[in-house]
């Protein structure tokens, strides 16, 4: 997955997106989801049923995309802190079992990419800053040489 790195920001042990040259919306927060209570079920058309269930938080959507990949063709999608399952009823059981422990590969995959990503953007700020240091540096010189010059 690619990332937007460097519209990407540390600060206090949290990814930021800069907007602006600000802070603005938190990227890649700490997600361990997982399924905490079922909440409903709806028949749908061609006799399957949406299955709702609340989990611990909202599901990221690096979360949800990484989640997606895992499980190609199961119809499965987050609202926020609301996951819904849509099958027949008679594979429930198993397509349940199934989201739940890709929740758990996710989790696990999920947060691997964010400590990486959190290096990579360690690395990119720690390029920027000696960056501006020597330019800093070298307009420092450069005035300096300049107030030296005899008139």
């Amino acid at each position: 997955m690619e990332y937007p790195i460097e519209k990407l920001m540390i600060r206090d042990g949290r990814i930021y997106e800069l907007y602006n040259g600000k802070l603005s919306n938190p990227y890649m927060e700490l997600s361990q989801v997982q399924v905490t209570k079922k909440l409903s079920m709806r028949e749908r058309e061609a006799h399957q049923c949406e299955f709702g269930f609340e989990l611990s938080t909202a599901a990221d959507p690096v979360w949800v995309s990484f989640f997606k990949e895992q499980l190609p063709g199961f119809s499965v999608e987050f609202q926020g802190a609301r996951m819904l399952l849509t099958c027949l009823p008679a594979d429930l059981e198993e397509r349940y079992a199934k989201v739940k422990t890709e929740i758990g590969k996710t989790n696990a995959r999920y947060e691997k990419a964010r400590q990486e990503l959190i290096a990579r953007i360690a690395v990119k700020d720690e390029a920027l800053k000696v960056a501006q240091n020597k330019r800093e540096e070298r307009t420092a010189a450069l005035n300096s040489q300049f107030d030296k010059l005899q008139i």
